[in-house]
């Protein structure tokens, strides 16, 4: 996914899934002056890959609300629990 014209870092996660219990997703920064959409970047991963490694969960955010580590790396934890929120807007955070 990172090689999507526009992409300049993509974080993919598994997220849980009551129907099909995990889904990919994905927290994209998108390249400054990009114009990228959910629709784009799901075209691109199905047309460079099988249709069912397409993220169906994608979110767009700037590199500095990348949750990351003490030492700097990305926190995939976070990402997931990102990404979750997403997909349930209305689930209680606890």
């Amino acid at each position: 996914m990172a090689g999507c014209p526009g992409v300049a870092q993509a974080i993919v996660v598994g997220v849980s899934d009551a129907e099909r219990t995990e889904v990919i997703a994905a927290l994209i920064v998108p390249k400054p002056g990009a114009q990228l959409d959910e629709h784009a970047v799901t075209r691109y991963c199905r047309a460079e890959a099988a249709a069912y490694k397409a993220p169906r969960i994608i979110r767009f955010v700037s590199f500095t609300e990348v949750p990351v580590t003490q030492t700097g790396k990305v926190d995939r934890k976070a990402v997931q629990r990102l990404l979750e929120e997403r997909r349930n807007p209305n689930k209680e955070l606890t």
